[in-house]
């Protein structure tokens, strides 16, 4: 990057000329090898895929400080910036989309409101607009606080989750995997995260890029709802909402770092068909 910090990102690549390329954004504390299951029915469709580590998290963490933790929110954003610019000058003639997943979502709006024209396509999975459960009231407390007096402080969401959900497999493979992080510093999860989440709506409203949401109605994280209402607000004519029945949050696990977790392999094809049939079509 330009402050010579060394971002971490994966790229699955199509043989031959690239006409059509996805640089996706993960969720909150994890990394970019979720996006591994994805890039397998991607390619196959010619489509190439990019996936970065965000600064602090996966293979980016920051000199002295905790994977969960970065030094500076803004460089942060400045980072997306940076390389859809790379990408750019890597593949001057392609057609470059953008697709985040929870948390990145946000990301992903910030980025199109305030580089319009940057984009040919917008894909926003499972979007953090409501949330099944709200944050209580004591996490949010005690991260003012460490905000304030002690901005490294980790604070641990994932502990307030359920205890059926804390019990099960999946949330197993998720807090035992060495890449995602144990924690979220205070200045990342109030400071930086709070803020962008708070403002997604308003960003949604000044993007015309054409968007794509994909969203399940059996999400235990977010509700169904809120993606109804982020289609409502995206300013954008082009714009698609395509729901599925049975989906969780992980969409059959295809966002996920172990491809062949538990769901029907039918199932998550069904979700790659969709993605890559609307992004081959625009």
């Amino acid at each position: 990057m330009t402050d010579g910090f060394d971002l971490f990102y994966r790229c699955w690549k199509v043989a031959g000329d690239v006409q059509k390329i996805v640089l996706c954004v993960h969720g909150l504390g994890v990394n970019s090898e979720f996006f591994e299951g994805l890039s397998v029915g991607m390619t196959k469709a010619r489509i190439e895929m990019y996936a970065l580590d965000l600064r602090g998290f996966g293979n980016s963490v920051e000199n002295g400080l905790a994977r969960g933790d970065t030094s500076n929110f803004k460089r942060h954003l400045q980072d997306i910036d940076e390389f859809v610019t790379f990408i750019h000058a890597s593949h001057p003639t392609a057609q470059v989309f953008m697709l985040g997943h929870s948390l990145g979502c946000c990301y992903a709006l910030w980025f199109a409101a305030n580089h319009p024209g940057s984009l040919d396509g917008l894909v926003l999975a499972a979007p953090p607009i409501q949330y099944i459960t709200k944050s209580p009231t004591l996490l949010i407390i005690k991260g003012l606080f460490f905000l304030l007096f002690a901005p490294k402080r980790k604070l641990y969401g994932d502990r307030e989750m359920s205890e059926a959900y804390r019990m099960s497999e999946e949330f197993k493979l998720l807090d035992e995997n060495p890449l995602n992080a144990r924690g979220l510093s205070a200045r990342y999860l109030i400071g930086g995260v709070g803020p962008l989440q708070k403002d997604a709506l308003k960003f949604a409203s000044r993007i015309g890029t054409p968007a794509l949401i994909l969203q399940g109605d059996a999400d235990i994280h977010v509700l169904p709802a809120g993606a109804k209402k982020l289609l409502d607000r995206l300013a954008s004519k082009d714009k698609t909402l395509k729901t599925f029945g049975d989906a969780d949050h992980r969409f059959f696990h295809l966002i996920f770092p172990v491809y062949d977790f538990q769901d029907d392999p039918a199932k998550r094809q069904q979700v790659t068909d969709v993605l890559s049939e609307w992004i081959r079509s625009h």
